[in-house]
């Protein structure tokens, strides 16, 4: 990630499309997010990403963390200003989505 942005890449870009569809709109804090890789999602904040940046479906980098359960990048994103009452389209929140899904370390 580091050489990335020392290369000059955008941290806002969303992705045009994915082909299973659920990523359309995905920045690179969201991907790192749901692959659960800590000191990239770190970098990336470090960099000035937006964290609360959302995809076509609403959802944010700290969505997408606690609905898999990647607590650390979740915390990460918490630390960096990451807003806890973004909702996706149905209306859950990401402490909705990590309860639901028995994440319990993201829900606390």
């Amino acid at each position: 990630a580091r050489a990335l942005l020392e290369a000059g890449a955008d941290l806002e870009k969303q992705d045009l499309s994915v082909a299973d569809g659920k990523a359309e709109g995905w920045t690179a804090v969201m991907f790192a997010s749901r692959s659960g890789h800590e000191s990239c999602v770190r970098a990336l904040i470090e960099a000035k990403a937006d964290v609360n940046k959302h995809d076509q479906g609403g959802r944010t980098a700290l969505i997408v963390a606690c609905r898999v359960g990647h607590d650390q990048c979740a915390r990460a994103l918490l630390e960096a200003g990451a807003d806890v009452e973004k909702q996706i389209t149905s209306g859950h929140t990401a402490l909705m989505l990590a309860a639901q899904n028995g994440h319990d370390q993201c829900a606390r």
